[in-house]
C-alpha cells in the first residue's frame, strides 16, 4: 500500500461528502459511505472544546444539539417526520448498525500495481458491453412476462371459479371459503420462501439496489437464490390478491440479473467461466453499470415504458451516470420492452392468442386509454387541488409505513414464526372483506353509459351476486356498448375482486363518469388505503407501485366526479372534465408524493395511458405533490435507507451551510500518519 507522498495527513472521523452521484468524478462513497454518520458523531462529541474558540461556533452548536437529541416522541422532528432538507436523526444503537455496513470502491484504482496490470492488458472493446446489455433487456423483458401472465391467469382462475358457484347457487360461505383458502394458499408459499429460504428477498428491493449503488456492500441482495426465491414469492404475493403490485420486484430483478449474468459466475450454482470476455466484466464499475441497466430493464418491461426506465434509473436508483452509459441502458430498455410485447401480443394469461408480432394498445400499454379527450386550460385548477391532496396522502401513507416498518422490526422480525404468520393475518381479513363488502352494495344497471363498444370494450365489470344473461360468467364483458346486462354489475366487486391493474383499469375509462359513485370509491379507498400502508414491508416479495397508482386514482375519480356534479351543465358540453381524466392526474399526483419523482413519473405515466394531451396537468400536478410531500417527510425508498440504517449519501449535503467549515472542523489531533509503505498488518493493528 501506497500514498502520493510521505507529508502528514490528519485522520478524517467523518464527514458529509458531496453528492454521491452526479457524474464519474462525484464521490464514490467508498469510505465515507462506510459510516459517515458516525464518523460525524465522533466529529460532533468534541465540539465543545472547539466551538469556543472557533469562528462557526453558533453553527456547531446546532449541529451538536440536532444529533445528540434524538428523541422516540411519534411526530419526533428528525425522524419520521422531517422535512427533506432536515438531516435524518439516528440513535446511538442506529450509528452502531450502519459502521457494521462495508463499502463499494467504485472509482479506479491508482496505485502501481494497477497501473502495470492496465499496460499488460490489451484495450477493452465495447462490443461486448453492448451484447451483455442485449442478453440483459431480453432476459429481463422475458421474465416480466412470465410474471405477468402467471398472476393474471391466478386471478382469473379464481375469479371464474366463483362466479360459477355462485350462478350454482351455492352457499356464500363456501364460496367464501374458497376465495380465503386460495389466496392464503398462494400467500403461505410466498412468505415460507422469503422467511425460511432468503429472507433477502423480502419487500420490493428497490432500496437495496439504491443503496448498492450508492456505494454500500449489501450482503445476499443480488444471490442467485435471491433471484430465485423472488421470482417465486412475487408471483404467489401478488396473485393472492394483497394489496401489492409486481413493478417493484421488477426492478430488483432486472438488477439482480444484472449482476450475474455479464460474469458468468456464481458461487451458488460453482460456475465460474474463465473465458476473457466474461472475466473483464467482474469489477465493481461494469458491474455497478449493468445493475444500473437491469434495473432500468425491470421498470420498462414491467411499465411498457423504456423511456420511463431510463429516466427512473437516472433520477432515483444510480448514483454515478455517464453518457455512454445512457445509450447502453437505453438500448436495454428497448429490448426489454419489445421482448415483453412481443411475447403479449400471442398470450393472455397463458391463453394462446393467433396474434403473435401484432402489438395491440391492449396488451402493449399497461392502463391504456382509449377515450382520448381535448385539453382545457380549466383543468389545471382542479389539478393543483389534485396535487395538493396527493402530497397530503402522500405525506401520511409514507410516515404511518415507516411507522409499521420501525413496529414490524422490533416486534415482528425477530421471530420467524411471527413473519410467517403477519401476512398470513392481513390476507386473511383482506379477503374476508373484499368478499363481503360488496354484499352492501346493490346491483347496479348498465342503462346509463354514455361509452362506445371501442372505448370501453376492455372493462370487465364483476356481476358477482348479480345476475347476468352473459354465459361469460366472469363480467359485464363490453358494457354500454353491447346492450344492457339482466341484472347490471356490482360496482363494490368490480374493484375488490379483480387485480390491482384492472381496478385502475375501471378508475381510468373515460366515457362512462357514473361508472362508479362516491360510496364504493370513498369506502374502498379508506379499506385499500389501510391494508396496503400495512401490508408494503411485510416478509412477501411485493412492490407498492400498483397501490400507489390506485391510491391516486381513487381519489382523483372522486375529486373528478365532484367537480362533474358541480359543474354538471359545463360537463356535459366539454369532455375533458371526466372522472377517469382525473383519476390519470391523481394516480401520478399520490405516486409522486410518496416517491417524489417527478421527470421520470411524468414520462412513466405517458406511457402507460397512452394519452400526450394531458401532459401539463401531469407534470404540474406531480410537482405540486413533490413540493408539498417535501415539507413534511423524505421520500419512501430514502426512508426505508434510513430505516435499515444503510449509509446512503444523498446529492444534498448533511450538514447545513457545509460551505463555512474548513478541513480542521472533521479532523482529529494528535494527527495520525502514515509512511509510504506499510504493511496490511499494522493497519489492521
Amino acid at each position: 500500500m501506497s500514498s502520493s507522498s510521505n507529508t502528514k495527513t490528519y485522520s478524517l472521523h467523518g464527514g458529509s461528502g458531496g453528492g454521491a452521484g452526479g457524474n464519474e468524478q462525484g464521490v464514490s462513497s467508498t469510505a465515507a459511505a462506510a459510516a459517515p454518520v458516525t464518523g460525524y458523531s465522533r466529529f460532533v462529541d468534541q465540539l465543545p472544546r472547539r466551538s469556543e474558540s472557533g469562528q462557526h461556533a453558533g453553527l456547531l452548536a446546532d449541529e451538536e444539539e440536532e444529533v445528540r437529541e434524538v428523541g422516540e416522541g411519534f411526530f419526533q422532528i428528525g425522524r419520521d417526520f422531517e422535512a427533506s432538507h432536515v438531516t435524518h436523526k439516528f440513535t446511538r444503537q442506529e450509528k452502531e448498525v450502519m459502521a457494521g455496513f462495508e463499502a463499494i470502491d467504485y472509482q479506479t484504482p491508482q496505485s502501481t500495481v494497477y497501473k502495470a496490470y492496465r499496460e499488460r492488458t490489451p484495450p477493452r472493446s465495447s462490443f461486448y458491453k453492448w451484447l451483455m446489455f442485449f442478453a440483459l433487456g431480453f432476459t429481463v423483458g422475458l421474465t416480466a412476462f412470465v410474471v405477468k401472465q402467471t398472476i393474471d391467469a391466478i386471478f382469473e382462475s379464481r375469479l371464474e371459479t366463483m362466479t360459477e358457484w355462485l350462478e350454482e347457487g351455492r352457499a356464500m360461505s363456501t364460496i367464501w371459503a374458497f376465495y380465503v383458502g386460495h389466496s392464503l394458499i398462494f400467500v403461505l408459499v410466498g412468505t415460507c420462501l422469503v422467511v425460511l429460504v432468503q429472507p433477502p428477498a423480502s419487500g420490493s428491493g428497490v432500496p437495496s439496489v439504491m443503496g448498492y449503488l450508492n456505494g454500500v456492500l449489501l450482503p445476499k441482495v443480488f444471490n442467485i437464490r435471491t433471484l430465485g426465491v423472488k421470482f417465486l414469492s412475487v408471483i404467489c404475493t401478488v396473485g393472492s390478491g394483497l394489496p401489492v403490485g409486481p413493478e417493484g420486484p421488477m426492478i430488483h430483478i432486472g438488477a439482480m440479473l444484472g449482476a450475474g449474468m455479464p460474469s458468468f459466475r456464481s458461487k451458488t450454482l460453482g460456475v465460474n467461466l474463465q473465458a476473457a470476455w466474461a472475466k473483464q466484466f467482474r469489477n465493481f464499475q461494469d458491474n455497478r453499470d449493468f445493475i444500473t441497466g437491469g434495473a432500468a430493464a425491470g421498470v420498462s418491461a414491467a411499465f411498457g415504458a423504456p423511456v420511463g426506465g431510463l429516466l427512473f434509473a437516472m433520477e432515483e436508483v444510480a448514483s454515478f451516470w455517464t453518457q455512454k452509459l445512457t445509450w447502453m441502458i437505453f438500448f436495454g430498455c428497448m429490448v426489454a420492452t419489445f421482448t415483453t410485447d412481443l411475447f403479449m401480443s400471442c398470450m393472455a394469461a397463458w391463453r394462446p392468442d393467433s396474434t403473435f408480432g401484432v402489438f395491440q394498445d391492449s396488451a402493449a400499454i399497461l392502463f391504456n386509454v382509449n377515450a382520448t379527450v381535448n385539453m382545457n386550460i380549466l383543468a389545471l385548477f382542479p389539478c393543483v387541488v389534485i396535487g395538493l391532496l396527493g402530497g397530503v396522502l402522500g405525506t401520511v401513507f409514507t410516515f404511518f409505513n415507516l411507522k409499521a416498518t420501525r413496529m414490524r422490526k422490533a416486534y415482528i422480525m425477530p421471530f420467524k414464526w411471527r413473519r410467517i404468520l403477519e401476512p398470513v393475518v392481513i390476507i386473511v381479513v383482506f379477503a374476508t372483506l373484499s368478499f363481503y363488502l360488496p354484499t352492501a352494495f346493490s346491483c347496479r344497471p348498465d342503462t346509463h353509459s354514455t361509452a362506445t363498444s371501442e372505448e370501453f370494450k376492455h372493462v370487465t365489470l364483476v356481476n358477482f351476486t348479480c345476475s347476468s344473461d352473459s354465459d361469460s360468467g366472469v363480467g359485464a364483458e363490453g358494457a354500454g356498448g353491447g346492450g344492457e346486462q339482466a341484472g347490471g354489475y356490482n360496482p363494490f366487486a368490480s374493484l375488490s375482486l379483480v387485480s390491482g391493474d384492472e381496478a385502475i383499469h375501471h378508475l381510468l375509462s373515460r366515457g362512462y363518469p357514473k361508472m362508479l359513485q362516491y360510496s364504493e370509491l370513498f369506502l374502498f379507498l379508506l379499506f385499500y388505503f389501510v391494508f396496503a400502508c400495512y401490508t408494503a414491508g411485510t416478509s412477501v416479495a411485493s412492490g407498492l407501485v400498483v397501490p400507489m397508482l390506485l391510491i391516486g386514482a381513487l381519489y382523483g375519480r372522486i375529486i373528478g366526479l365532484a367537480f362533474t356534479d358541480m359543474f354538471s351543465s359545463y360537463a356535459a358540453d366539454h369532455d375533458w372534465m371526466d372522472p377517469g381524466v382525473f383519476a390519470l392526474l391523481g394516480a401520478g399526483a399520490f405516486f409522486a408524493g410518496v416517491s417524489r419523482l417527478t421527470i421520470s413519473l411524468t414520462v412513466i405515466m405517458l406511457e402507460i395511458s397512452n394519452d400526450i394531451r394531458f401532459l401539463l396537468p401531469i407534470m404540474m400536478g406531480n410537482m405540486i405533490s413533490k413540493w408539498v410531500a417535501d415539507r413534511a417527510t423524505h421520500s419512501l425508498y430514502h426512508a426505508l435507507l434510513e430505516v435499515q440504517c444503510v449509509p446512503f449519501i444523498d446529492y444534498s449535503s448533511v450538514v447545513r451551510r457545509l460551505d463555512l467549515f474548513s478541513a480542521r472542523d472533521v479532523m482529529s489531533a494528535p494527527v495520525v500518519t502514515l509512511p509510504e509503505r506499510v504493511r496490511i498488518g499494522t493497519l489492521v493493528d
